[in-house]
């Protein structure tokens, strides 16, 4: 340990994802970038004192989406998975009878995905939010695939495209259980210039329980 205080990590943290600079990505590469945020350094520091609960993520005022919603209730995000480097989220929001899940991926230099209060009209009235592609810092031609899925999906299947040479393959993965039972989530690592087209949910029968496209999830 070092011996500083978590204001001084919070500081080192937040001037490290000051300086850096996604580079430009295609608008699947750039979902992320709606919900742009700052929480590596409070991931960090839950994770050292091994708490269940995970950070409300910040979301800049240039990346807030316009006419935004306001849930009428949003639960508290709990960290519901976890792999090498990697930290994922989650937490229900309410919109009157409706409800969706908004899902965070933390790393150790940033992070992507969603927050209650900051979900375009149109992925608030989806079954959850489209999935994120998300190139974490520190990673060339490394990928994280992660969203939300309804409770009764079993598995995701992700239509993906090599972007140099144009051909397309199915990447089917398992899901994983949410803070919230009416949802799941689920997390992929890809290599390569991969770009997303399509996810779908399936459940144990194999029946569609969402598709998702660019703007919402259906």
């Amino acid at each position: 340990m070092s011996g500083r205080t978590p204001e001084e990590v919070l500081a080192v943290f937040g001037r490290d994802l000051r300086r850096y600079r996604p580079p430009r990505r295609r608008r699947w590469r750039r979902v992320f970038a709606l919900v742009a945020l700052v929480l590596a350094a409070g991931g960090a520091t839950a994770a050292a004192t091994g708490s269940i609960w995970a950070p409300s993520p910040r979301v800049s005022a240039r990346a807030f989406p316009a006419g935004a919603p306001v849930p009428d209730a949003a639960s508290r995000p709990v960290y519901v998975a976890s792999g090498p480097g990697w930290r994922l989220s989650a937490s229900t929001c309410r919109f009157g009878r409706r409800a969706t899940a908004a899902v965070f991926l933390a790393v150790a230099h940033g992070g992507a995905g969603w927050r209650c209060n900051a979900l375009s009209r149109a992925v608030a009235s989806g079954v959850v939010p489209p999935p994120t592609l998300f190139a974490p810092p520190r990673s060339p031609g490394r990928f994280l695939l992660f969203g939300a899925a309804p409770g009764a999906t079993t598995r995701i299947q992700a239509l993906l495209r090599d972007a140099r040479t144009g051909n397309t393959r199915l990447r089917g993965f398992p899901v994983r259980p949410a803070g919230d039972a009416a949802f799941t989530v689920y997390v992929a690592r890809l290599a390569g210039d991969a770009e997303l087209l399509t996810v779908i949910g399936l459940d144990a029968r194999g029946r569609p329980t969402m598709r998702c496209d660019q703007e919402t999830c259906r």
